[in-house]
């Protein structure tokens, strides 16, 4: 996996965490975004994977909602809450960004683990 993988997988694991730990504060988007000064649409973003939070923003949101910064990293549960539209908003951002090559490759391959799995389910 290389690098812009990971980061799209990073922002979405953060921002579900970070999702989470406003609800389980009884907190809206705008509550959040008074308390901690950052817009309301900026926090969106970030819950929603599509934003770029500094590492300064990251500590300010963790501070108001009483959490540690690695909580934003933790895995548990957290992949079946990622909403299937936010992995597709990720695995299309990423896409783009690869060379007409790197893309042919990359369906050739999503081509041949559709084939391995449809003949699984036959």
């Amino acid at each position: 996996m290389d690098e812009t993988s990971m980061f799209c997988k990073d922002k979405l694991l953060v921002g579900s965490n970070l999702r989470k730990l406003r609800e389980s504060m009884g907190l809206s988007l705008s509550q959040l975004a008074s308390m901690s000064g950052i817009s309301y649409r900026s926090i969106s973003e970030y819950e929603n994977g599509e934003g770029n939070p500094s590492l300064e923003k990251l500590l300010t949101l963790c501070k108001c909602l009483g959490a540690n910064f690695s909580e934003l990293f933790e895995t548990q549960d957290v992949i079946e809450d990622i909403s299937d539209e936010a992995w597709i908003r990720s695995i299309v951002s990423w896409f783009t960004k690869l060379t007409y090559q790197q893309r042919g490759a990359v369906l050739r391959i999503v081509s041949l683990i559709e084939s391995l799995i449809v003949n699984e389910i036959r």
